[in-house]
């Protein structure tokens, strides 16, 4: 869960905001062709360096669009400093697309917090416009390419709590909370689009959509549905997920009822075995 939260938490991440994201923090630099890292820790800087250089190297395949300009990415150590600049008290990375600016917290989840920026920036820049761009998907496929599959599985089960909502109740005006339970099922949408289609047919739509097409135009060419068709079709999906869901769960909850019974029965074996040997051990100081 603890995973979990840290994904959703990047839902919130795309910013718009006065606040420069090098904010009073004494900064050191390290930087290659594409790339600028301001750290504080050297080790720090060093391995956030090595890890924006992989995950910008599989982006830029993936979208076929390299940045004009180098990412410039802020590594804080310290969360107080990182919330001056953050959008919420829980925030760990922070996009600003057309600056070209990454801000990301230091921990454990280094490697997805920057591969998930990573994803804003370049995908973003690499459209004409971001008019008619739905929130689920803007999010939805950043989570597909950033999240490494223990925290998809939590973020699928996240998405289908409760009802499958539909499309149009997946972007608009949204509370923080409402955004991180679109965000979860922007993922399952697009991860339903890659299955059913292939990934190939996904890098298509974008391509589309970097040609100057709105999303609805783009999913239509290239897949051949519209808002209501695909509506439809996620609706189905979400639903047939769910009652997957429920059979795995009961599935789980036979065998947990299976092994207890199991363990049941092999401590009373054991107990009457146990109290078997001392009735002999009795016999015998008996006999002796």
């Amino acid at each position: 869960m603890k995973r979990l939260a840290t994904a959703l938490i990047l839902a919130a991440a795309l910013l718009v905001s006065l606040v420069p994201l090098a904010h009073a923090v004494h900064w050191k630099t390290i930087e290659d062709k594409h790339l600028v890292v301001y750290y504080q820790k050297e080790s720090l800087g060093r391995a956030a360096l090595r890890l924006a250089q992989e995950e910008q190297k599989r982006l830029i395949r993936f979208f076929r669009y390299k940045p004009s300009e180098k990412i410039k990415i802020y590594v804080y150590n310290d969360p107080l400093a990182f919330r001056m600049i953050a959008p919420n008290r829980k925030a760990i990375g922070v996009a600003r697309p057309f600056s070209s600016e990454i801000a990301v917290l230091a921990g454990e989840e280094l490697r997805t917090t920057i591969s998930h920026e990573l994803v804003h920036v370049i995908f973003l820049q690499s459209l004409p416009s971001l008019r008619g761009l739905p929130f689920w998907f803007a999010e939805g496929i950043a989570f597909y390419l950033s999240q490494p599959r223990l925290v998809q599985v939590d973020l699928e089960r996240y998405a289908l709590r409760g009802d499958v909502r539909h499309i149009e109740e997946l972007s608009g005006n949204l509370s923080p909370e409402e955004e991180g339970k679109a965000a979860a099922e922007g993922y399952l949408i697009t991860k339903f689009l890659a299955e059913k289609f292939g990934v190939q047919k996904l890098r298509t739509m974008i391509f589309f959509m970097q040609r100057g097409k709105n999303f609805y135009a783009a999913l239509q060419a290239s897949t051949g549905l519209n808002e209501q068709t695909l509506d439809k079709e996620w609706h189905n999906y979400g639903e047939a997920q769910k009652k997957l869901g429920s059979l795995r769960e009961l599935r789980f909850f036979g065998f947990l009822v299976i092994a207890l019974l199991a363990i049941i029965v092999s401590a009373y074996w054991l107990i009457k075995i146990r109290k078997r040997l001392l009735v002999e051990e009795e016999d015998l100081e008996g006999d002796q």
